[in-house]
């Protein structure tokens, strides 16, 4: 598998050493077309056996670390702003074999491995000063919308000011159209997400939306400045990423972070 390591330039370098945080690209899987290659999603129409040993290729990885993780915790993502603690309120919530449903979690917990599936989406990776605890938000436009960035940030007990995110892999600004129904969510919250929607030249009340943007408003109105990644486009660089628009039916990658010592 080849994956991309989550950059926090503004921690400190002991914290640093004390998380694992990366993102997944397609490369290096079983899946065959147009799946290919390594998707970890089991709810896209893949053949369940291939994903199941695309996943064991992610859990052979993580392995490789002295300091290894857990399995990761696969939510069931619905664009909700339901936040989960990791792993006691997971087993909670898991009353059948099925994942429980949840678009981000967080734990404080070593070895513990928060995970997020996206393909345009936008997936977040947070820690804390100390790198006591992490969490991993799946943030569609829904999502933002909804808050999940804010409600995922008020459960952790770091201040703000201590929190460092990564935005990994999503569709990028030139790539992200919507409608002015989705425009409206936003700008209906605040004028400043209006420089966010670049009308379409060629399409009435069509816009391109940049979610990098409006993540990083949404995380400085917060107290959050440390924010680094978002250099990215799932749409435009095929060889990397999935892309649901750019595909319809494809895989997803994963985002992961957890506390190693």
């Amino acid at each position: 598998m080849t994956w991309i390591t989550a950059s926090f330039p503004f921690l400190a370098q002991a914290s640093v050493n004390k998380i694992g945080a990366v993102t997944t690209t397609r490369e290096n899987g079983v899946s065959l077309t147009p799946f290919n290659s390594f998707n970890l999603a089991t709810h896209v129409g893949d053949n369940l056996s291939h994903v199941l040993t695309n996943r064991a290729i992610l859990r052979d990885y993580l392995s490789q670390d002295v300091q290894h993780p857990s399995e990761p915790f696969w939510l069931q993502q619905t664009h909700s702003s339901t936040v989960l603690s990791l792993p006691n309120q997971y087993f909670y919530e898991c009353a059948t074999d099925t994942a429980p449903i949840a678009d981000a979690s967080f734990t404080r917990e070593s070895y513990v491995t928060c995970v997020v599936m996206t393909a345009d989406c936008l997936p977040l990776l947070v820690v804390n000063n100390d790198a006591t605890e992490v969490a991993a938000i799946h943030a569609g436009w829904k999502g933002l919308a909804n808050g999940i960035i804010e409600k995922t940030m008020n459960v952790m007990t770091s201040s703000n000011d201590q929190l460092h995110v990564w935005l990994g892999p999503a569709i990028g600004a030139n790539a992200f159209e919507v409608g002015e129904d989705v425009r409206h969510q936003f700008v209906s919250q605040s004028s400043q997400f209006d420089a966010c929607f670049v009308p379409y030249e060629d399409k009435s009340f069509k816009y391109l939306a940049d979610i990098y943007q409006i993540a990083k408003l949404q995380l400085h109105e917060l107290g959050i400045t440390h924010i680094s990644g978002g250099d990215y486009c799932t749409y435009s660089q095929p060889e990397l990423f999935f892309s649901y628009r750019r595909e319809g039916q494809t895989g997803r990658m994963a985002s992961l972070i957890w506390i190693k010592q």
